[in-house]
């Protein structure tokens, strides 16, 4: 092998070297940068998921148990006195103002 071969082998080896640079720092670099952007993106919306998961799950629960809430309120000698559906407590909590004379 010449010399002349030599330096062709070398500057053909620099030329990949130089484009497998050049694809990772011009094309790979920002897609990947792209992709962990998403991948962050995901992470969020799942936390949010389950956040929202968890929330219905409990008005869930509290849906299950209203009715089993309202007769216990219902039910109560408080309740029933108290209750802002019952005509009778309406007279005793809500004081109208007298017109001026």
């Amino acid at each position: 092998m010449n010399r002349s071969d030599r330096n062709i082998l070398i500057l053909g080896l620099l030329v990949i070297v130089l484009l497998v640079v050049g694809y990772y720092f011009l094309l790979l670099s920002p897609l990947l940068n792209t992709l962990d952007a998403r991948a962050q993106e995901r992470s969020d919306k799942e936390t949010q998921l389950a956040n929202l998961q968890q929330e219905v799950a409990q008005l869930e629960a509290i849906k299950r148990n209203a009715a089993e809430t309202e007769r216990h309120c219902w039910s109560s000698p408080r309740g029933s006195q108290a209750s802002p559906r019952s005509p009778r407590s309406w007279s005793r909590s809500r004081r109208w103002p007298r017109p001026p004379a």
